[in-house]
């Protein structure tokens, strides 16, 4: 499959995501798979041809940012263009994220994080996590609860 998609997209980081993101497509659209009109191979590679060509489509309308390189700070201004006082804020609030999320357990910290960096919709999410659309919203919200409630996090963002 790797070598199938690299006929279309030449960075690895993207080849990689497509084929992931083709099989994680098969999974969820399994149901629909009518073995009368092709073979399963033969759907997949459909699947992943076609998930390949939309890689092509966005690339020339926004740039590609691999998901190994996303961090927190990445959301954060440049250290070096931004004020000591700013960056001290900056910091500041790094620190108090970090820790915010250091509280939730594993799971949770895994939910937030996917849907943050993910794109994804919740259904398509919830599918990921093998959990109802229900379920998954409603594990969204206690997870933001939970946020909301740390001390520190609160007292931060209603004082600043």
């Amino acid at each position: 499959m790797l070598s199938f998609c690299f006929r279309y997209l030449r960075n690895y980081d993207q080849i990689r995501d497509a084929v992931q993101e083709s099989l994680f497509k098969a999974f969820i659209k399994f149901h629909q798979f009518d073995e009368k009109k092709a073979s399963f191979k033969t759907w997949v590679y459909t699947i992943l041809r076609n998930t390949c060509i939309n890689y092509l489509r966005e690339g020339r309308r926004k740039p590609f940012i691999p998901v190994s390189t996303l961090q927190l700070n990445y959301f954060l201004p440049d250290r070096e263009a931004i004020e000591p006082l700013d960056q001290m804020v900056a910091d500041e609030q790094t620190y108090i994220l970090q820790e915010a999320l250091g509280s939730l357990s594993e799971e949770n910290k895994r939910i937030i994080k996917f849907e943050i960096l993910s794109g994804f919709s919740n259904k398509a999410s919830a599918k990921a996590f093998n959990m109802t659309h229900d379920g998954y919203r409603a594990r969204l919200y206690r997870i933001r609860k939970e946020l909301r409630g740390n001390e520190k996090l609160a007292r931060y963002y209603i004082d600043n």
